[in-house]
């Protein structure tokens, strides 16, 4: 790990923020740029406003890059990975769409797995979308949270397209992964009643697991062509292994707009009183 920058980036709400660290934990210099509109393009300006450009460039050695980003949001995109519709935040909701589904079998039997349908979840979103653009699924390539977009974004160079994409066990979750199985998976019954595409889904890798390296236009602005690009998770996440809850028995609060206690545990006997999230990072 000698000679090593570790760059994180948060994708957030209200602004992007990078910070880099050497191998010893230290932190050696962040940036922050506030996003002003939910739009890919504002992303990217705020990325590259963030980015200590100036460090990653003069760094001689190796680059390990990772990402998070809010749960639940979403970017549709076509095989090249631009966009197809602006992005679509964990906040808004699609009640009518909602209220149609929530009584289906699937989304019943994906509930007693842990993950609840709810107005604000993707699929109902989703399908408010098909109904506003017709054939706008079919024109699609993919569906991916934010932060999953942002890793493709670096690694795949310009104008090429995105062929094997994956995307990490946290951010599945609320997109209908499976994740009472030793193995997360999609949930196919949720897709087949919905008539979503599953084919238009990423496949799901472990949270950490090795992308690719950064290969686009875009790293080299950043200073970061060549960089080892690791899968992420969503920023709760991100911030409760931040803060140490590493191994289990941990507990991290966290208190904002909401107030969300994370554990850390290698199993879950739920209580139908509670509800709850369930983020798996290595399964």
């Amino acid at each position: 790990m000698a000679d090593v920058l570790l760059v994180g980036i948060d994708l957030g709400t209200s602004s992007v923020k990078v910070e880099v660290y050497g191998s010893d934990g230290k932190l050696m210099k962040s940036g922050s740029a506030p996003i002003t509109r939910q739009d890919t393009g504002e992303w990217l300006e705020a990325l590259r406003r963030a980015t200590p450009v100036d460090l990653l460039k003069s760094w001689s050695g190796d680059k390990i890059v990772s990402v998070d980003s809010t749960s639940g949001s979403f970017v549709i995109v076509d095989r090249f990975g631009q966009p197809l519709h602006p992005p679509v935040m964990y906040y808004e909701k699609a009640v009518d769409e909602y209220e149609k589904i929530k009584g289906l079998p699937s989304v019943r039997k994906l509930a007693e797995k842990g993950i609840s349908i709810t107005p604000g979840s993707p699929h109902p979103k989703l399908l408010r979308i098909a109904g506003v653009n017709p054939g706008i699924l079919e024109k699609a390539r993919w569906i991916v949270p934010p932060a999953t977009w942002l890793l493709y974004r670096l690694m795949v160079p310009e104008g090429s397209e995105w062929r094997d994409v994956a995307v990490d066990y946290s951010n599945a979750l609320k997109f209908g992964a499976d994740i009472t199985l030793s193995t997360p998976r999609w949930f196919e019954p949720l897709y087949e009643e919905l008539g979503l595409p599953l084919e238009k889904m990423p496949r799901i890798v472990e949270c950490g697991d090795y992308a690719g390296d950064a290969e686009s236009r875009l790293a080299e602005e950043l200073g970061l062509r060549g960089a080892r690009l690791h899968h992420g998770m969503t920023d709760g996440n991100a911030a409760a292994l931040a803060s140490g809850a590493l191994k289990p028995g941990d507990m991290s609060i966290y208190t904002g707009s909401t107030t969300v206690p994370k554990f850390v545990a290698e199993e879950m006997r739920l209580n139908p009183a509670i509800y709850y999230h369930r983020h798996p990072v290595k399964g």
